[in-house]
């Protein structure tokens, strides 16, 4: 494959435009005209126009360089052929090295073959825009000025090239022509970047993380969740167990919350700023937030959360993660009377909710619909998780007017419904977020 070289601007043409040139159609005028830079000349030539060998009945564009082995490789049998048919076969070497290497290359190729390759361009840059390609070797073929078209090196062989000498195309097998190249690669820009080589709809991994910026605010998290179809978070000045919280949890189309992770650290006001002694706009300004996004294409879509895994145990590897169970002091949420709660079967046909941390209103919401708002609403702070241990498929009418944060002042507004959250020991699994001790032993 073409790797990255160092092209030479040929003043003497100026900047020639890519013409497009299509198969079965005579090369144009400009083409012949072309004046390229020669090294082995038989004559000793150092320019001189294609235009020269315009007469030739074929003539074979050789796209190659010194560090690609089966262009390299090809070189002695393209020769023999030309041997065989100097009076009608031209081979013509392109390459965009320099003047020394493909001299210094020539001359040993020359000694220990015992062959004296054609002429060849070099510092070339017209005419592998005139005749794009991203592989190499590659032959460009004009019979009688007529641009047949490129072929792969299984496709130039003896029996080959004299069917063309016969123009006898039947069974040559010629490359299928390349999409032009619309994006641009800057080696000095990031890729992708602002359309450096292509945009997003080449990528199908993206990662990138960075240090506490100002201009993005105090800790959210947007983006496409993921799924198979692929998907992009971007965490925006996100406190350290956070990443954690969705990395391990989101693959179940949930998350962590903080009352089901256990920080075994020796140092938690790196994770948790309550235990800095900071306020919190001094301490996330102290740099213990960070930004981060993820994103992948559908190709990696259902691996979305293994990256981001992956990505965390380089970006922090002070630290570890695993998940593992444990009994947990729960708020439970049981139904305690059924009758009771029977009686608050909707009546409404219509879904209603209204709510701040003053009550609550809600119109045909299931039971499971109340939990979720509690667990997730107005218990996030709580340092007993909620869990949901009931069955009931109707849908309800419920009103609180309480203190929605206080788990005692709910359950006293729940009796009428029946329904009440009880403190339990649970086995639950959990997060744990630990210092590395590998880290600390290769510091060591």
């Amino acid at each position: 494959m073409l790797n990255a070289q160092q092209i030479r601007s040929n003043q003497a043409n100026g900047e020639i435009q890519r013409l497009e040139i299509s198969e079965g159609a005579h090369l144009p005028e400009p083409i012949w005209n072309i004046s390229v830079d020669l090294v082995n000349h038989p004559s000793g030539n150092s320019r001189m126009s294609l235009g020269e060998i315009a007469n030739t009945e074929l003539v074979v564009l050789d796209f190659w360089a010194t560090w690609c082995a089966p262009c390299v490789a090809a070189i002695p049998k393209n020769m023999e052929i030309q041997q065989e048919y100097k009076d009608r076969l031209m081979f013509v070497l392109v390459s965009r090295e320099d003047r020394e290497t493909l001299k210094g290359f020539l001359d040993r190729q020359s000694s220990d073959q015992g062959l004296c390759p054609s002429w060849t361009v070099w510092g070339d840059s017209i005419l592998h825009r005139t005749f794009p390609t991203r592989l190499i070797p590659n032959y460009v073929i004009i019979h009688k000025g007529i641009y047949k078209g490129a072929l792969e090196a299984d496709q130039l062989t003896r029996e080959n090239i004299q069917r063309m000498l016969e123009n006898d195309w039947e069974g040559i097998k010629f490359k299928k022509k390349e999409k032009a190249i619309t994006h641009r690669y800057d080696e000095n820009g990031l890729l992708y970047v602002d359309g450096n080589g292509g945009g997003k709809e080449f990528i199908a991994y993206h990662s990138v993380f960075g240090p506490y910026n100002p201009s993005l605010g105090y800790g959210s998290t947007k983006g496409i969740i993921p799924s198979e179809n692929g998907g992009r978070l971007s965490f925006l000045n996100i406190y350290i167990p956070w990443f954690y919280q969705v990395a391990y949890g989101a693959g179940r189309n949930t998350y962590y919350q903080l009352n089901r992770v256990v920080l075994d650290v020796a140092d938690r006001s790196k994770l948790i700023h309550t235990d800095s002694g900071l306020d919190a706009k001094e301490w996330i300004e102290a740099g213990n937030v960070y930004n981060y996004e993820l994103s992948v294409g559908p190709a990696l879509g259902d691996r979305f959360y293994e990256i981001m895994k992956q990505d965390l145990a380089r970006i922090f590897p002070q630290y570890t993660a695993h998940e593992e169970i444990r009994d947990m002091d729960c708020w439970v949420l049981k139904i305690m009377d059924r009758n009771r709660l029977d009686g608050h079967r909707t009546r409404s046909l219509n879904t209603r909710t209204k709510f701040d941390m003053f009550g609550i209103s809600l119109e045909r919401i299931s039971l499971n619909g109340f939990f979720s708002m509690m667990k997730d609403y107005f218990m996030q702070s709580s340092t007993e998780p909620l869990i949901a241990d009931f069955q009931y498929p109707d849908l309800i009418d419920i009103e609180l007017s309480t203190q929605m944060s206080d788990i005692n002042k709910v359950n006293d507004s729940l009796r009428e419904y029946g329904i009440r959250f009880i403190k339990e020991k649970r086995p639950l699994q959990i997060l744990v977020i630990s210092d590395n001790p590998k880290k600390d032993q290769d510091e060591n």
